[in-house]
């Protein structure tokens, strides 16, 4: 699988690696367009859902709040759900959402 990682899988673990030290506001703008960028690859987040769900995941781990990302965030998750990413993944991914604030509505008929 990592043989075929694109781009912006490379560049998130970059992120990972480079700014998990950094906080506040510069590390959500940076976030903010790698996820942008993301959501413009959904042919490939379909091909490997598990691979980008996990990254996603990492990624999210590495916030302490989340409100320049919240719309990314969600839609992020809403095409993992839409490919059928495994509960588990998206049950992780949800705890880690709640942890750095986002409340989303339809989060309770889900789990």
């Amino acid at each position: 699988i990592i043989l075929f990682m694109d781009e912006i899988v490379k560049r998130g673990l970059s992120i990972i690696k480079t700014f998990s030290g950094l906080v506040g506001k510069g590390k959500q703008t940076e976030l903010k367009q790698l996820f942008n960028e993301i959501l413009e690859k959904t042919e490939s987040i379909k091909m490997y859902k598990e691979l980008y769900a996990n990254v996603f995941f990492t990624l999210l781990q590495t916030l302490q709040e989340a409100d320049l990302l919240k719309t990314e965030i969600i839609q992020i998750k809403e095409i993992l759900i839409q490919y059928g990413v495994e509960k588990y993944v998206l049950n992780a991914i949800d705890n880690e959402i709640i942890r750095i604030g986002i409340v989303m509505e339809n989060l309770q008929e889900e789990m």
